[in-house]
């Protein structure tokens, strides 16, 4: 059974077992930093039973693995287990936190996998310099150990299975660059784009789990139907390619697998980041910052414990926003669009997405927006209106900095011109006529049009729509302030 529940249909089974969902009113979602040092931390590793944390550091000049106590009362200074001058890599304990497998440089410059007795020091080497191995991974009762192998001469690894009695080897997927390891035969991997769910009992029966629009790395079985994963979005960095030098941040989805069926999917930290190495132990979420180049943990009945109906996340995003803090509220209303307000009426759904897509635009994510429309795309009437004006705009606050003010001027009177078209269709729709006049106003301010942009937004005075009339005052007085 999971340790968490999730709001989308109702909150994870434990998280309301004992009333724990009801009663968490501190530090709700707060982000706990383990490692502070100036070196770089990364790739946690944390015992099954919570009370270890091993990590990657190159605090001493070199990649190791080091070993922090996570009990309680005895946070203390890391110890080193790792002394030679290869990079050391990819730890992972494990249940007891006695044992610890890794990846070495030391003798084979691909990598060789190694396990540690912690408390005595003694070590075994799995793998020799016959291939480059990479990612180890314990089996459920630590009787096996899976990793990535790539044969000399080749490029792509595979996802091998070797008994720790035997020392046979198995391969299990072709292709995997990122994997982890659940209960009952179950494994999800990811080839560099999609994660896909397998069981060792049906290997030629695979599981797409996600759609490929982004990239997704690094899965870790948080339960037996819950995974944690980095997902790339977008190309960040605008070198004209989505890769793992562009920003990531830790998504958790729960599925069906037998069902082929995704049931909830949060994103756990906000964009623009660099969060990487998800892992999980108990109610914590670990995972890296390489921007911070320190190690983080999240208590997930915390986080989760602000969704715990749509009234009450809707406040707690609300209140982020009016606090300041606004990556909090785009994070909460981002989970809020994709699971709470995703059984509503159409109707009802889309008035929240809208919003949030205002917010989006404001806040210059202008893909996340994109793909909230997206879900609209074959509606109609007043809803279909809606999409095609937020699209049209967002098209034209994409390519506003890089153009010039002549070809921004000639752009906005182009999108100008279709949103009055819109206008002219849904002539007896006031809600509709009302935002293409809005936004028609807020392009020809982007284009430095003031006393055009006014001539738009003062046509909305005489509408019904409050809300409506109050961003279109609102607009106005920017306007007036530039002038």
């Amino acid at each position: 059974m999971s340790p968490f529940t999730f709001p989308r249909p109702c909150l994870p089974a434990a998280l309301l077992a004992c009333g724990l969902g009801l009663c968490l009113t501190a530090s709700v979602g707060a982000v706990e930093r383990l490692t502070s040092h100036p070196a770089l931390d990364y790739f946690p590793s944390p015992s099954g039973d919570g009370r270890y944390l091993a990590f990657v550091s190159d605090r001493s000049g070199n990649g190791d693995i080091w070993l922090k106590s996570l009990g309680v009362g005895v946070f203390g200074v890391p110890r080193q287990l790792t002394l030679y001058p290869g990079q050391d890599s990819a730890p992972a304990l494990n249940r007891n936190g006695s044992k610890l497998l890794y990846v070495s440089h030391r003798t084979d410059p691909r990598g060789d996998i190694y396990v540690l007795d912690v408390l005595t020091g003694k070590e075994t080497r799995l793998t020799d310099f016959t291939s480059g191995d990479s990612s180890p991974a314990w089996r459920e009762d630590e009787t096996s150990v899976y990793y990535l192998k790539e044969e000399a001469g080749g490029d792509t690894p595979s996802l091998v299975k070797l008994s720790l009695q035997d020392r046979k080897e198995q391969v299990v997927v072709e292709g995997a660059r990122s994997f982890s390891v659940g209960q009952g035969g179950w494994i999800v991997y990811s080839k560099g784009q999609k994660l896909i769910a397998v069981n060792e009992s049906a290997p030629g029966a695979p599981i797409e789990l996600t759609d490929g629009r982004g990239l997704d790395l690094w899965p870790w079985f948080v339960d037996q139907e819950t995974i944690a994963f980095t997902r790339y979005e977008g190309d960040t960095n605008r070198d004209g390619r989505l890769d793992t030098n562009d920003e990531s941040s830790i998504w958790l989805a729960r599925w069906d697998f037998r069902a082929r069926k995704q049931e909830v999917l949060y994103r756990i930290t906000p964009s623009q980041e660099f969060h990487v190495y998800a892992a999980s132990s108990g109610e914590f979420l670990y995972f890296s910052d390489l921007k911070l180049r320190d190690i983080f943990r999240l208590n997930l009945r915390e986080f989760f414990s602000e969704y715990a109906t749509l009234a009450k996340a809707k406040d707690s995003a609300l209140m982020h926003l009016d606090r300041g803090e606004r990556e909090r509220a785009l994070l909460m209303m981002a989970n809020i669009s994709t699971n709470l307000v995703a059984d509503l009426p159409l109707s009802e759904r889309a008035d929240f997405d809208f919003g949030f897509v205002e917010l989006l635009r404001e806040s210059q994510r202008f893909g996340e927006a994109s793909r909230v429309l997206d879900r609209y795309a074959q509606a109609e009437g007043t809803l279909g209106a809606f999409r095609r004006i937020h699209g049209l705009a967002i098209s034209v606050e994409q390519q506003a900095g890089s153009l010039s003010a002549v070809h921004r001027q000639q752009l906005v009177q182009d999108r100008a011109k279709e949103l009055l078209a819109i206008g002219s269709e849904r002539a007896a729709d006031d809600t509709v006529k009302g935002l293409v006049l809005l936004e028609t106003g807020k392009l020809f301010l982007l284009a430095n049009e003031p006393l055009i942009a006014l001539k738009y937004l003062g046509k909305v005075e005489g509408f019904k729509d409050k809300e409506i009339r109050a961003k279109a005052l609102f607009t106005r007085g920017k306007v007036y302030r530039s002038l």
